[in-house]
């Protein structure tokens, strides 16, 4: 995922090989471009692009990144909401009478941050490492 600052540098870059190609509302074109993830080897991309069906490649190409990003955005939120389940079942089994038993602590940190993994900010990667000790 790019900064918006990237975004916006790769959009300039792009406007000036598209207008130099002599490519129509390249500002469009290059918005478009760089929201499908394409911004590198354009090249191959310009005889499509400059060809009387070009707006209308572009618009079923950008509908079809459109699809995948829906895609890739469902398989996301269905591993996350199959971890929170599973995380929330093993959180909330306990003994019936209330005895004391033996906890993984591994386990309750991982489960602590699969409840709370959404307000932790997306861009700020978060490593864990437990060092296993011997108790008794």
């Amino acid at each position: 995922m790019l900064s918006a600052k990237e975004e916006r540098k790769l959009k300039r870059k792009l406007i000036r090989q598209l207008e130099k190609e002599e490519i129509e509302d390249a500002d469009v074109v290059a918005d478009t471009l760089v929201v499908m993830g394409i911004y590198d080897n354009v090249e191959q991309w310009l005889s499509l692009l400059q060809g009387s069906d070009g707006k209308r490649i572009l618009n079923i190409a950008e509908k079809l990144s459109d699809l995948q990003r829906s895609s890739q955005t469902i398989d996301i939120a269905a591993q996350r909401a199959s971890k929170v389940v599973f995380t929330l079942k093993n959180f909330a089994s306990y003994e019936q009478d209330g005895e004391k038993v033996e906890a993984d602590i591994t386990q309750g940190i991982e489960t602590v941050l699969t409840l709370y993994q959404n307000t932790l900010n997306r861009f700020s990667p978060l490593n864990v490492l437990v060092k296993e000790a011997g108790w008794g």
